[in-house]
Parts: C-alpha cells; sequence; structure tokens
C-alpha cells in the first residue's frame, strides 16, 4: 500500500508540537505539505518535520507559498506556481530562458523534482534528466469541485508505486485541468471512492465521464494494503483511438 498521511500538529504557545510522529512515520510511505501560510507551518516546524522525513527516509513533496519557500531544501518534489516561480528568482527570471531559470531554481531548493504548474502552457518537470514540459488540454466541466489538492496527492500516489516523473506528473495534469466533476461523476463519487458496492452507471455520459469513473473505482481499489489485479474493460472503439 502506497499512502501518505497527514502528521497531526497542534498550536502550543507560539511553537509546533508535532504528536506522536515517530509512532505515524513507521507506517507512512510519503509526506504532502499544503503549506497555505495561514501561520501553522514555521521554519522551525517544517524543518522538524523535514529532518524526521529524513531520518526514517520517507520522501515529501511540497506546494509551496512564497514566505517559506526556501525553508523547503532537499525535498522530493516542490511545486510552485509562474508567480512563486518567479517570486522565487527575486527578479532575475529570464523570460527568455525558462529553462535556464527552472534549472537555477532546482539547484537553490536542492530538491530532486521542480514542478512549475504553468497554467495554459501546462506543467514543466525539472530534474536529473533536464526539462520535460507536459501541455494542458480542454475540457468541459460541470459542477464546481476543486481539484489541486486531489492532484498533488495523485501524483505521491503513482510517484511512490514506481511511475516515470513524466507519467506520474501527465496523471497530475489529468486531474489538476478537470476542475470539476460533471453531474454523473457528482452523483457517483461517494459510492465508488468511499464503498465496496459495485456500481452499474445507466447514463449517456461521454468516453472521458466513463473513464474518470473506472479510474475512481481503481484510486479505492488501490488503497488497499493487497489489492490484486485491477482489469479495465473498455469499448472497442476507445482501445482504437
Amino acid at each position: 500500500q502506497k499512502t501518505a498521511y497527514e502528521i497531526g500538529v497542534r498550536l502550543v504557545g507560539s511553537e509546533m508540537c508535532i504528536r506522536d510522529s515517530d509512532n505515524v512515520l513507521t507506517k507512512t510511505d510519503g509526506i504532502i505539505i499544503e503549506d497555505y501560510n495561514k501561520g501553522l507551518l514555521t521554519p522551525d516546524s517544517i524543518a522538524l518535520i523535514l529532518a524526521k522525513a529524513a531520518a526514517h527516509d520517507i520522501p515529501v513533496y511540497v506546494d509551496p507559498k512564497k514566505e517559506n519557500f526556501f525553508v523547503y531544501q532537499g525535498v522530493r518534489l516542490i511545486k510552485p506556481n509562474m508567480t512563486e516561480f518567479v517570486t522565487a528568482l527575486s527578479g532575475e527570471y529570464d523570460y527568455k530562458d525558462f529553462e535556464s531559470s527552472g534549472t537555477e531554481l532546482q539547484n537553490k531548493l536542492n530538491t530532486e523534482i521542480l514542478m512549475v504548474t504553468r497554467g495554459e502552457r501546462g506543467i514543466s518537470l525539472f530534474s536529473d534528466q533536464g526539462m520535460h514540459t507536459i501541455k494542458t488540454k480542454a475540457r468541459k466541466v460541470h459542477d464546481v469541485s476543486g481539484a489541486g489538492d486531489t492532484a498533488i496527492s495523485a501524483f505521491v500516489l503513482a510517484d511512490l508505486a514506481g511511475a516515470t516523473i513524466e507519467e506520474a506528473a501527465q496523471i497530475y495534469e489529468d486531474i489538476d485541468e478537470m476542475k470539476e466533476f460533471s453531474p454523473i461523476q457528482t452523483q457517483a463519487f461517494d459510492k465508488l471512492y468511499h464503498t465496496d458496492r459495485s456500481v452499474f452507471v445507466g447514463a449517456p455520459t461521454g468516453g472521458s465521464e466513463r473513464r474518470v469513473l473506472a479510474e475512481l473505482a481503481i484510486f479505492r481499489e488501490i488503497q488497499k494494503e493487497n489489492f490484486g489485479k485491477i482489469v479495465y474493460i473498455s469499448p472497442k472503439f476507445d482501445l482504437c483511438k
């Protein structure tokens, strides 16, 4: 099972106290830090989390904000957007040479993977393999349901399961660009993702909508400790595309 557990934290006076972290870390494969710059994460508490993760050889994945940006040294992945990317370079960003600027920032952070989310330009990855960009795709969607946190969780799950960083980033992009579920997906989500009940969907959904439903069921299965083989039977037309 490859999952990322949240470390319990509480505010005590002006300091952060990491509760039962050693016990939690024995069952942890990866740590995701979503830094919303609300005062909960401080340089001291971040340093403690990173030190404990390093002691247990656990990779750390970070969605940062500018205040603590360079505190996250040596993590597995850090994921700034373009505004955070430019700010981190202190105005030295060369708009004509994005690749060199990204490589420079990756070196400053000493991170294995720098993932820059660039809006309509897609995602750019910087690693020891150089730069790789995944283009975004337009989709028609409906009901509101933000997907940013889900997207980084999907990247982590794929990365821990052995996917290449390009494959993991493609999964991230596929989820992140779909900011909303359709009405059918919204109705089916709870049963597919939170229960083991069999589900039959009889609705005139498009191909991409059906695939998302199948993916939700697959994510449910791979969270189990000893999941078996998953068989996805797709319509012949989709297999031939």
